[in-house]
């Protein structure tokens, strides 16, 4: 990720994406070029990778926690889930909710999930419904994961769900203000900048070695996306 500040504020920051093939699942699609290792993505996963995801995240699972917390300001508060339909069901609770499966396999796995730093940034958001949709993932993660795991497995989980429970939401907090002052108060804006990122490359196919860029300038609350193919690069 390429940042262009001008005191204290971004005024443009850049994401590179690759064209190659998935190595787990197969296929081709678009991967982080930090991360190309990481599987391919297309249309939502690349926008959720552009606009939701930090320049300091490092694959982690606080990474990714910081970046549901985004979620919430770039994609829920403006009402994404009425722009794609069902809005009953396909609340923002489901949707996260499922991921917080995989979350739970990484931590049965052996890895921890990094304590969240005792600052301000990890105390309660008031005034807007973010406290409710983290409270409500985070019940229905539980719902959810403990339906899909053996006995010995839930068993597990059901003994670390408190602390890590607790640690989630502090992180969620955390992603949700840092795009906050990334963005500004724009969130009734912001699920239309992500429908345009993931519309223009739904359906867009490379050639290995291709890039995407996506260009995001936070307060004009608009992005480009730049498509760069390999046999122009720079090698």
């Amino acid at each position: 990720m390429k940042l262009i500040n001008f005191r204290g504020f971004f005024i443009m920051y850049s994401v590179r994406f690759v064209w190659r093939e998935d190595q787990d699942y197969g296929g081709e699609g678009w991967a982080p070029k930090k991360f190309p290792e990481f599987n391919i993505v297309q249309g939502v996963g690349l926008a959720h990778d552009a606009l939701e995801h930090f320049a300091d995240d490092d694959g982690s699972l606080h990474g990714e926690l910081q970046a549901f917390g985004a979620m919430i300001h770039v994609r829920w508060l403006g009402g994404w889930h009425y722009m794609i339909g069902n809005p009953g069901i396909y609340t923002p609770a489901v949707n996260m909710a499922n991921d917080f499966i995989q979350f739970m396999y990484t931590i049965l796995s052996g890895e921890e999930l990094k304590a969240a730093p005792k600052t301000y940034r990890c105390r309660g958001v008031y005034g807007k419904d973010v406290e409710k949709i983290i409270d409500e993932t985070l019940i229905e993660a539980r719902k959810l994961v403990l339906s899909e795991l053996d006995d010995e497995d839930a068993a597990r989980i059901i003994e670390l769900w408190n602390d890590f429970r607790d640690n989630a939401r502090s992180w969620m907090r955390i992603g949700y203000r840092r795009a906050f002052r990334r963005f500004g108060d724009t969130s009734d804006e912001l699920p239309y900048v992500f429908k345009s990122i993931a519309d223009s490359v739904e359906n867009f196919h490379g050639s290995y070695g291709d890039e995407l860029v996506v260009q995001v300038y936070p307060k004009e609350t608009r992005a480009n996306v730049i498509f760069k193919p390999a046999y122009e690069l720079d090698n």
